[in-house]
């Protein structure tokens, strides 16, 4: 899978085959010494599974909302000790807690990975597109100090190529349009989201 930008971005990596049943949400890889996680689900493929071993694999999954799904198990069964991560209100009856290792409740912010986590991917309660989603920001650390960070959205918000310009998908939207509007005015406040962010994908 192509990297995002080694220097800027260092470890994030887009793994395409995306899928129409998930309105084509991008699925990315995350590397990192604390835990390698996937934030939404690709197409299964045994060529791309076998590209993320040669990376270190997948620890964690997130699942961006109970919308995102689709797919997740046939990566559980490559990686057994995936943890799949998915907001509580978005669990379906086929997404039973037991089925999933990690149900997030309350409104978060939550860290991924180790205990608490190290700080450099958090887990943020963006309600609107769905009543669970979630967006995550990832802010590296490298030997020469911080990079710049990024913030992946789930179907929260996208870039709508043809008009040019990021949109809501309001005409999937389940949670409330002023719901979803209120969460994405809390993605651009630096304090919300636990600091800045230059890269939205």
């Amino acid at each position: 899978p192509p990297a995002i930008d080694e220097e800027r971005l260092p470890g994030v990596y887009h793994l395409g085959l995306h899928q129409t049943s998930t309105i084509g949400v991008s699925p990315y890889l995350i590397v990192r010494p604390e835990g390698n996680v996937m934030v939404d689900v690709p197409a299964w493929s045994r060529p791309l599974a076998e590209r993320l071993d040669e990376l270190g694999g997948a620890d964690y999954l997130i699942l961006t909302s109970g919308e995102m799904t689709e797919g997740h198990e046939a990566w559980k069964e490559w990686y057994p000790d995936l943890v799949r991560v998915l907001h509580e209100f978005d669990m379906r009856s086929d997404l039973k807690p037991q089925k999933l290792e990690q149900v997030l409740q309350g409104s978060g912010p939550w860290q991924v990975g180790g205990s608490g986590g190290d700080g450099t991917l958090r887990l943020l309660h963006t309600p609107g597109r769905t009543f669970g989603s979630i967006c995550a920001r990832y802010a590296p650390r490298t030997e020469k100090g911080g990079t710049e960070a990024a913030i992946f959205t789930g179907g929260v918000v996208g870039y709508n190529m043809r008009l040019g310009e990021l949109e809501g998908y309001s005409a999937f939207n389940r949670g409330g349009i002023e719901r979803q509007a209120s969460s994405m005015r809390a993605l651009a406040d630096a304090g919300t989201c636990g600091g800045e962010w230059q890269w939205m994908l």
